[in-house]
């Protein structure tokens, strides 16, 4: 048994309760964070400078300037709202998608299910991001149309569990007493079944938002994002790529951001999976 998983079945359920309250904070800062940074750069993220251009740290430039004089501070500040709510933003609309066609799958059953289900088959057969960039590739290259690349296959996942859920609940006697008092699909969906699923969609959502800010950064990276001025973690690192030599911390200071974070939203993810396990052993 790997001792590093021995060691994590050993916390208990308070300790697992604070792990996810710590990073849970540490998500929810960096949300204000990415809020407030407009009001709060110290330079125009947009301004170029010929004068500084891949400029080292100085005291106008705290963390140096890009190959257009910019300053890569405030360029970084900004992106944090491009990278940060595009990835919720997108977990939240494939949450919602995936989990409404995944309960009327479930709970109607027939052709809508054998449809609905086949898509989802066809969209998993294909690596996500392979698929991303070719649906980007198509639609041009903006915010917009990478969150949609990534959409397109991101509700499968929410679809097959809320299925699954369904399908499992749907006979339960507190769903037949519903029906008995009268209540619609509709009704007995949302008011019954919804309610006791909302545990493990939570938890596949939380793990996919570090997935998908990876995602929209790689696909701005390689020029199927964000389009450039406008300043996103990936597209910097694609601008600056090219002076690695001349101005490394034009491209290592929107790597670091996007390490720190999608680690961040990556051990809230595993958190409140491991919270939610335990939590049901009980």
């Amino acid at each position: 048994m790997n001792p590093f998983r021995k060691k994590e079945k050993q916390l208990t359920r308070e300790q697992l309760r604070r792990r996810v309250l710590v990073m849970l904070a540490l998500a929810g800062l960096l949300c204000i964070f990415a809020l407030v940074a407009p009001y709060v750069t110290p330079n125009d993220p947009n301004m170029p400078n010929a004068a500084y251009m891949n400029a080292a740290p100085c005291k106008e430039f705290p963390l140096g300037a890009d190959r257009y004089g910019r300053c890569v501070l405030s360029r970084v500040m900004i992106g944090a709202r491009t990278s940060i709510f595009s990835a919720v933003v997108l977990v939240f609309v494939s949450f919602v998608a995936g989990s409404l066609l995944g309960m009327l799958c479930g709970w109607y059953g027939g052709i809508l299910d054998t449809l609905i289900m086949r898509l989802a088959d066809i969209f998993l057969a294909f690596p996500q991001m392979v698929l991303a960039i070719a649906v980007a590739g198509v639609l041009g290259g903006s915010l917009l149309n990478a969150m949609i690349a990534l959409g397109i296959t991101g509700w499968t996942l929410y679809a097959r569990l809320a299925r699954t859920h369904t399908m499992a609940l749907k006979h339960e006697p507190f769903i037949l007493a519903a029906k008995m008092n009268g209540s619609s699909g509709p009704q007995i969906m949302l008011r019954h079944i919804l309610p006791n699923m909302i545990g493990p969609l939570t938890v596949n959502a939380a793990t996919q938002i570090g997935t998908n800010m990876i995602g929209i950064a790689g696909l701005s990276f390689l020029g199927l994002g964000v389009v450039p001025p406008k300043a996103e973690w990936g597209s910097m690192i694609n601008e600056a790529r090219a002076y690695v030599q001349l101005a490394p911390w034009s491209v290592f200071v929107p790597a670091v951001a996007v390490i720190v974070t999608v680690m961040v939203f990556n051990y809230l993810g595993d958190a409140v999976r491991d919270y939610s396990d335990v939590s049901e052993a009980k």
